[in-house]
């Protein structure tokens, strides 16, 4: 069973299609729901589940899904990720630099975070 943020395109997708081809079962999670569906629909064993990284609600309900639905998570690829507005940093908008940062930074955190184990308490 595996999980990959971003799959909805480059190497996210690449991943899925690679876990796929391998025999995993795979949930394809993407903020890009049209993309998203159609490669689900497109590889064996998988299934679609709409996310924000940047929202750690979010990413606990796509574990709490994919828990729900598999019974467990054997791989979490932390895929998701954005490169903002094309700008010289003096033309760039903090609004950007933001939005980077918690798409690139804390959705990992959060996917990382989101997952169960004995060692939380």
């Amino acid at each position: 069973m595996a999980v990959v943020t971003g799959a909805a395109s480059g190497l996210g997708r690449a991943c899925a299609e690679r876990f796929a081809k391998e025999g995993a079962q795979v949930v394809i999670a993407d903020i890009q729901q049209q993309a998203g569906e159609a490669i689900a629909a497109a590889l064996p064993n998988s299934q679609f589940i709409p996310i924000d990284v940047s929202d750690p609600s979010s990413v606990e309900a796509l574990i709490a899904k994919t828990m729900q639905d598999y019974g467990c998570l054997g791989i979490l690829v932390n895929n998701a990720g954005i490169d903002g507005e094309q700008a010289l940093i003096a033309d760039s908008s903090i609004e950007n630099w933001r939005r980077v940062l918690s798409v690139n930074q804390d959705g990992v955190y959060f996917g990382i975070m989101s997952i169960p184990t004995p060692f939380k308490g």
